[in-house]
């Protein structure tokens, strides 16, 4: 699989992450809590020190960041959740359905 594809796989399975009602609320809040901070002008580190104030927003994203994608790497969707046909016609190499 190429790289296009691994992404669209993980934005697909991280879309169904963010949906799953099994995951709890702090995980899913997390991403926006860092974004919130990232745009704060609240920081442990005052953003006014040219280098230093920067590393402690880098810090909190990259922590989340690496948090999120493991986490979500990790999640597996429930059975019940997965996609299927209701009806239609069998495709092909499929059996038809007895009603």
């Amino acid at each position: 699989m190429d790289q296009t594809g691994k992404q669209r796989g993980f934005a697909r399975k991280a879309l169904g992450y963010f949906r799953d009602m099994r995951v709890p609320r702090w995980k899913k809040l997390g991403g926006l809590l860092a974004l919130v901070y990232l745009f704060s002008p609240v920081d442990f580190v005052p953003d006014l020190l040219p280098v230093v104030g920067w590393l402690d927003d880098l810090g909190v994203l990259t922590a989340t960041a690496m948090f999120l994608y493991k986490d979500i790497d990790r999640w597996r969707p429930k059975v019940d959740s997965l996609p299927h046909r209701v009806s239609g016609p069998p495709q092909p190499g499929e059996r038809k359905r007895s009603a």
